[in-house]
């Protein structure tokens, strides 16, 4: 499971969807995200322990 063990990946896009669905995780688990939305297009979304 990603959100134990902590991670990243990188995306075009970042919906509001995805957006809700992090808050919703982090509300109910605890489990940190960070988004770092790039100029050139591509999203880092950090999943922190």
């Amino acid at each position: 499971m990603v959100m134990a063990l902590g991670g990243a990946f990188t995306t075009v896009k970042i919906s509001e969807h995805t957006r809700t669905a992090a808050s919703l995780i982090e509300r109910f688990f605890g489990t940190g995200f960070r988004i770092d939305e790039r100029e050139e297009g591509a999203n880092l979304v950090e999943v922190a322990r």
